[in-house]
């Protein structure tokens, strides 16, 4: 199915007419229950990194089938396209792309060829990534990010907006572009 939407109500009216029930639960609901999840697709929209490595872990626990959501004005090329997935509109991702489960992709983010996103991770608007890349997992890149080609960013990295990351990131923690000379620092 393919809607034209960009909001959580536009897409829960869009399901009704499919016959299909949207419906929000809180993640500590989520992950301190046994939930019913029997005939239900579940997607992962939770923004803290902790809590989305949680959920998605209880899914896997659970065999839940999550949908993955691609915008019509999306165009996706990738070789493999995890479950839970989230794409809003105008994102371009090339050949050879591997995006793992739970991952949000917000909108005008361009994607280069050969590129592994991993499990859970949230990529900000106006962001470029470039070809063969690798991003860890449970990652958050902030909006208006550049990642130079054949990088490593390792799990659990935090990329401040406005950030030009041309070096790898080998430990978790949070990371930005500080001065003129477009250096990265670890910053917390």
């Amino acid at each position: 199915m393919s809607y034209d939407t960009s909001t959580f109500a536009d897409l829960k009216w869009n399901l009704q007419l499919e016959g299909v029930e949207l419906s929000r639960i809180g993640p500590d609901e989520f992950i301190n229950s046994t939930p019913d999840l029997d005939g239900q697709y579940i997607n992962l929209v939770v923004r803290d990194l902790l809590q989305r490595e949680q959920v998605s872990a209880r899914f896997d626990q659970f065999g839940v089938d999550r949908f993955t959501f691609v915008h019509s004005l999306s165009t996706i090329w990738a070789e493999q396209l995890g479950h839970g997935c989230f794409i809003y509109p105008y994102v371009g991702v090339a050949a050879g792309t591997i995006i793992g489960n739970d991952v949000i992709i917000h909108g005008h983010n361009g994607i280069g060829h050969q590129t592994t996103i991993g499990t859970g991770c949230i990529i900000g608007g106006f962001t470029m990534i470039g070809g063969s890349t690798k991003i860890g997992r449970f990652c958050h890149i902030n909006i208006k990010t550049t990642i130079y080609d054949r990088l490593e960013i390792c799990d659990h990295a935090i990329i401040a907006a406005d950030s030009v990351i041309r070096k790898n990131l080998i430990e978790s923690g949070t990371y930005a572009t500080v001065d003129s000379r477009k250096k990265t620092v670890k910053i917390k």
